[in-house]
């Protein structure tokens, strides 16, 4: 941290103070290093930074309660390492979450007959905050990559619903102190288009202008992504072991006492 961020996180401090009473049961989240997460994702402006941090707080807080004070990685109903980190960063410096249908349980299994996005959104909520504080991820951002390879019309109808999708934008896109690039939608069936057409009619910031449809032979994703980075079952030239972090997963697991913490505030705060 160098003295303009120093000076910076007094600013936000100050800010947080002269709303002491919103922050109240969140006192043991709000460290230095918390902070600074908000204050990096939003390229320094501290104004920016304190009204996502307040956004974080009510989503966290008040309108997900629910979802997020049961969200130890320890506790949740998917133990699959369902979302995964590539080694290397893009172009830009981003680093990249890959996520396939086949790396989710399978629907088809008795124990998972009512997956649905009550378990997909808390390995989501785990990756994406594991990518704060993930090497440079924090001021360079992520992009994402979803393999729908397997997908059909049983794991469709467990995702339709216009409250779900409401609930990930909520949390992902008008919350959290990262920012979040191109989504690479690759091996896309047909029946997923009806999810597409739903998830118009809720793109309240254009979000969707943000995905991208790859054609099987990959060429398109090469233009966005370079082949030295992806694993070979993308056309890349690594291998799947090579191409991954095999380190992201045991630091979202080492984010329990994190957890553990929120938990904490949102029951005081109930």
């Amino acid at each position: 941290m160098d003295t303009n961020e120093e000076q910076r996180l007094l600013l936000l401090k100050e800010s947080i103070q002269n709303e002491a009473i919103y922050f109240e049961h969140f006192k043991p989240l709000l460290t230095d290093k918390f902070l600074l997460h908000f204050i990096r994702g939003r390229k320094q402006r501290v104004d920016v930074a304190f009204e996502t941090l307040k956004k974080y707080v009510h989503i966290r807080g008040d309108k997900y309660a629910d979802l997020f004070q049961d969200l130890l990685p320890s506790a949740v109903k998917i133990k699959h390492d369902a979302v995964r980190m590539l080694r290397y960063p893009g172009p830009n410096g981003q680093a990249i979450l890959v996520t396939r249908v086949s790396w989710w349980p399978s629907v088809y299994l008795p124990q998972y007959d009512d997956l649905g996005w009550d378990e997909i959104i808390p390995k989501l909520i785990h990756a994406v905050d594991g990518v704060l504080g993930w090497k440079d991820a924090e001021t360079m951002g992520f992009e994402l990559i979803i393999d729908l390879d397997g997908f059909n019309l049983k794991y469709l109808r467990r995702l339709l619903g216009i409250q779900p999708l409401i609930k990930l934008i909520n949390i992902f896109f008008k919350a959290v102190p990262l920012r979040f690039g191109k989504v690479h939608m690759l091996n896309v069936p047909i029946c997923f288009n009806i999810w597409l057409a739903m998830a118009k009619q809720v793109d309240f910031a254009g979000i969707l202008r943000r995905f991208f449809m790859h054609d099987g032979k990959m060429g398109s994703l090469h233009s966005h992504l370079p082949q030295n980075i992806l694993p070979t079952l993308f056309n890349g030239h690594l291998s799947l072991e090579d191409a991954l972090d095999d380190e992201f997963a045991q630091h979202v697991l080492n984010n329990e006492d994190f957890y553990y913490t929120l938990q904490q505030c949102i029951k005081q705060k109930m």
